[in-house]
């Protein structure tokens, strides 16, 4: 498999992890309060409440980066120093971009579970 094929499955893939999250809480918004916490302290303590829709941000946010870190690379801007090679660097930077896909879905689904699960 070359290079190219290979990032480019990459990218489809750090797309769809993206996407899990966002349609977790659409399939779940509907069963939520309108009010809901937003933010926690020590603890694990809600410190802050608002609107269930702020919990959007976090997914959107992520999809926002993942297309951010993939036009880059196929734009050119991406630089790995010491890697001269295109599709070497563009290897490498669509790996950084599925490995920031699924922290970034760690971070939501922890964020989910902490409010979901009061």
């Amino acid at each position: 498999m070359n290079r190219k094929r290979l990032c480019l499955i990459i990218d489809v893939a750090s797309l769809v992890i993206c996407l899990i999250p966002l349609a977790w809480f659409l399939l779940r918004v509907s069963k939520l309060p309108d009010v809901v916490p937003v933010h926690f302290g020590f603890g694990n303590v809600p410190t802050r409440f608002g609107s269930k829709w702020e919990y959007l941000f976090m997914p959107l946010f992520s999809i926002g980066v993942i297309i951010f870190g993939i036009c880059c690379r196929y734009l050119g801007l991406s630089n790995v120093p010491g890697v001269h090679a295109r599709e070497e660097r563009d290897l490498i930077v669509a790996i950084i971009v599925l490995v920031s896909a699924v922290l970034l879905d760690v971070s939501c689904f922890y964020l989910f579970f902490l409010a979901f699960s009061r």
